[in-house]
């Protein structure tokens, strides 16, 4: 499945959805946000709960309320690609926080995305894992 990032997971590994059979039907569904796939192909049958209302409790959402969004999900994407980093070099968790003097939880806390972590703490993370990143700013142009 190719994209498999769920924004409303709880896991403490990162915002993945967790899938569950449907035993009447060749489908899955996370248990999380709802998205229903084909078990088979991975298709996409029925988007996530958080896809369909990308603004819960906003009626008309704005341009900032699209930029904040747009942000987190930058954030999110960040942070999701560091660990593929550390997961791709063979690094533990425990080895990480080592190198960076931090707790274990603190090291899988940071990489569940589901925190607001500073510029310095990711910066140490990249660096403990061999991992450089670049920061673009550009005008906020809403569609």
């Amino acid at each position: 499945m190719t994209d498999d990032v769920c924004l409303m997971s709880r896991h403490f590994d990162g915002p993945r959805h967790s899938w569950r059979f449907d035993m009447d039907n060749p489908i899955i569904i996370c248990s999380y946000c709802d998205e229903t796939r084909d078990a088979i192909s991975g298709t996409v049958i029925r988007p996530s709960s958080a896809a369909m209302d990308e603004f819960p409790g906003i009626k008309d959402p704005t341009s900032q309320d699209r930029l904040g969004l747009a942000l987190a999900e930058q954030q999110v994407h960040l942070i999701i690609r560091l660990r593929e980093i550390r997961e791709a070099r063979g690094l533990t968790v425990d080895q990480v926080a080592m190198i960076m003097k931090k707790a274990p939880a603190l090291v899988a806390r940071f990489e569940t995305a589901g925190t607001n972590p500073t510029m310095s703490a990711i910066r140490a993370y990249a660096k403990a894992v061999g991992a450089n990143f670049e920061i673009t700013v550009t005008a906020w142009e809403d569609e």
